[in-house]
This record gives C-alpha cells, structure tokens and sequence, in this order.
C-alpha cells in the first residue's frame, strides 16, 4: 500500500529476469489521484429523534483535496432512497471552501431516511468522484392533517 496525494502521477514499467537483466522502461500512461468529497456533519436534526411540523437541516461539508463540489440532503422514505420525499441542495463550494447549509422544511408526519450524496470535480478533470452516505432517520409527529369539508 502507497498513501498518495492528489495529483497526476506517470506510470513505467520494466521487466527484470532471474539473472538480473532488464529491459528499457515503457510508459504506461498517467494517472489522476482525487479522493472522495469528505463525510457532512449534520448539526441538526439529531438522528432518530422526533420534530412536529417543520424541521430544520444544517449540514456542513468539505472535501479533502480542495476541490469544488456540490451535494445534496435526501428525505426518503424507504431505507434505500428510492423514494426520494425531498431533495435539498448544497450550493456548490469552492475550492478549499467549507459549505455550510441550513433549511427549514415542511414535511408530513413520517419516519425519514436521511441520505447525502456529494460530488467534487477536480481542477481540469474530464470526471468526478462522488460519495453517498447514510445520515440516519427522523421521525415527524404531530402535524394535523388537512381536511377537507
């Protein structure tokens, strides 16, 4: 195992005998290292606890390598994210930046998966690295139903 940091690396290789002979280097190509944008902090809401009404999300994230990224907050309502009640956007850091986002939302009552998924694009790269992580749930109770007569 090799740590490296961001960046293009270029790799060579040669072949060596078992008496010791080699042939020349032959360039393999490059390589670009970036890693995955950082997992958010979540300061509110506290996982598995219960609101009425309206809740309020405030997620800070960065990335590792410096990178601009955007994310976003999912409120689902099954364990695997397929059906996504409520999306809520990063807005896109830049460079080096920490984002730090908070939203009040009306939602009905229900458990909700909470999911965040973040994406970074490196400085000139043709792709991204993205990451998804599980936030915990959170229980809404208390709201009245709307009626209608």
């Amino acid at each position: 195992n090799v740590s490296l940091t961001r960046g293009t690396y270029y790799v060579r290789a040669k072949a060596v005998d078992s008496v010791g002979d080699s042939s020349g280097y032959t360039n393999l190509g490059a390589i670009y290292l970036n890693r995955k944008p950082n997992t958010p902090t979540m300061s509110s809401p506290t996982a598995s606890a219960s609101y009425a009404d309206t809740v309020t999300f405030t997620v800070t994230a960065t990335d590792p390598d410096s990178d601009t990224y955007a994310g976003s907050v999912y409120l689902c309502a099954d364990a695997g994210c397929s059906d996504v009640r409520k999306s809520l956007t990063l807005s896109n850091a830049s460079s080096g930046a920490q984002s730090t986002n908070a939203w009040t939302v009306d939602i009905g009552n229900g458990v909700y998966y909470l999911r965040y998924w973040a994406s970074d694009s490196p400085m000139g790269a043709p792709y991204t690295n993205s990451s998804t992580t599980d936030l915990g749930t959170i229980t809404v109770k208390g709201k009245s139903p709307n009626m209608v007569l």
